[in-house]
C-alpha cells in the first residue's frame, strides 16, 4: 500500500489514517535466521474526546459578571486536556477581567459592549494535537439607558394652556418613562 511506509523493517508509518485503518488487529513478525517472534497485538484508536457540557448562551448588563462553563472528556488515554476559550475565533488570555482562558469556565468580570461575541473552547490531547471545539456561546450585552438629550430646565407656561416636554434616550432594550 502507497500510504504504508517501512512494512519490511523496524518502523512502520501509516499517512493519512483513515477511518478504516482503526483497529485492534495490528502485529508484527520479526523473522531471523533461527525462527520468528510475533509481537502482542496492539491497535490504532480514533481518539474518543467529546464535550459532555457545551456552553449556554449569556445576556447581561454591562459591568456585571459573565461565566461560561465547557467540559470535555478523553476516554482514549490517561491524557490530560488542555483549554483554550476564544472570543470571535482569537484566543483569550487572563488578565484583570477574564480569568479561566485555560480552564473549562471562563469568567469575564465588568464586562463591556465589546465583550459581545461568540464564545468557544478548544480542547487539546496535545500528545497528537487532536483539537476539538465546543459549540458557540453568545454574549450579549445589555447597555442600560443613557439620557442623550436631557429636558429643558425651565418652562414658562401660561395658566390654563398645555406643554410638551421630551427627553431622548439611548438605550439596546426597551425603556420605559416615569414623569
Amino acid at each position: 500500500n502507497d500510504w504504508i511506509e517501512g512494512a519490511q523493517s523496524s518502523l512502520m508509518t501509516i499517512t493519512n489514517i483513515t477511518e478504516d485503518d482503526f483497529g485492534t488487529d495490528y502485529w508484527v513478525v520479526v523473522t531471523g535466521l533461527c525462527g520468528a517472534d510475533t509481537a502482542s497485538n496492539f491497535g490504532i484508536l480514533a481518539p474518543d474526546v467529546i464535550f459532555v457540557q457545551q456552553p449556554d448562551d449569556a445576556t447581561a448588563c454591562t459591568l456585571n459578571i459573565v461565566t461560561f462553563t465547557a467540559v470535555a472528556e478523553n476516554s482514549t488515554s490517561p491524557e490530560e486536556l488542555k483549554y483554550q476559550w476564544y472570543f470571535n475565533d482569537a484566543p483569550l488570555t487572563d488578565d484583570a477581567r477574564i480569568s479561566g482562558s485555560n480552564t473549562t469556565t471562563l469568567t469575564i468580570n465588568g464586562i463591556v459592549e465589546g465583550d459581545a461575541g461568540q464564545y468557544k473552547l478548544e480542547a487539546t490531547l496535545e500528545s497528537i494535537m487532536y483539537v476539538i471545539y465546543s459549540n458557540e456561546a453568545t454574549l450579549t450585552v445589555n447597555i442600560p439607558p443613557v439620557i442623550t438629550t436631557q429636558p429643558v430646565t425651565t418652562i414658562e407656561v401660561e395658566e390654563s394652556k398645555e406643554f410638551t416636554m421630551t427627553v431622548e434616550v439611548s438605550s439596546n432594550l426597551p425603556v420605559t418613562y416615569t414623569w
